[in-house]
């Protein structure tokens, strides 16, 4: 993995504006990463950052991955599993769609269960958290059983 790739810093103008050229980089040892679909990402930074550009059904896209490399490296990471799962939606697209995304949280059943049963209980009530939580005991308890964890 090579972290010497270097990002020109911002540099002032003689005119005072400063220094927007799109330079190729290096994130995770590679400036072009292809994934299991074919599709292929580019690495370039501007200004100090780094961006991911390629096609995505077509069209082009262009998504900022952060100035900093584990930062810039991981969302890189993100980015590829989004392509090769199908879920990628890009930036220009994002932003008209209602509901922003973001990184799901890894929960095991149990931990789901406690989110949702504060949830109720904050909102519906307390003796409807415990109807749901007696509805819910005999899967907690499946999902606790040593051959349901092995799976």
């Amino acid at each position: 993995m090579s972290q010497s790739s270097k990002i020109p810093k911002r540099t002032k103008k003689n005119d005072g504006t400063s220094d927007r050229r799109m330079v190729r980089a290096e994130l995770l040892g590679q400036h072009s990463h292809t994934t299991v679909c074919r599709a292929q990402v580019h690495i370039y930074s501007r200004a100090g950052k780094y961006i991911a550009r390629g096609r995505y059904r077509g069209t082009a896209y262009g998504e900022t991955l952060g100035g900093d490399l584990p930062q810039a490296a991981s969302r890189l990471r993100r980015l590829l599993t989004e392509i090769e799962e199908g879920t990628f939606v890009p930036p220009r697209a994002a932003r008209k769609r209602p509901l922003r995304g973001g990184p799901v949280p890894r929960l095991d059943f149990r931990q789901l269960c406690d989110v949702y049963l504060a949830e109720v209980r904050r909102l519906p009530g307390k003796r409807t958290a415990g109807t749901y939580l007696s509805r819910l005991s005999p899967t907690l308890w499946f999902a606790d059983a040593r051959a349901a964890r092995r799976r």
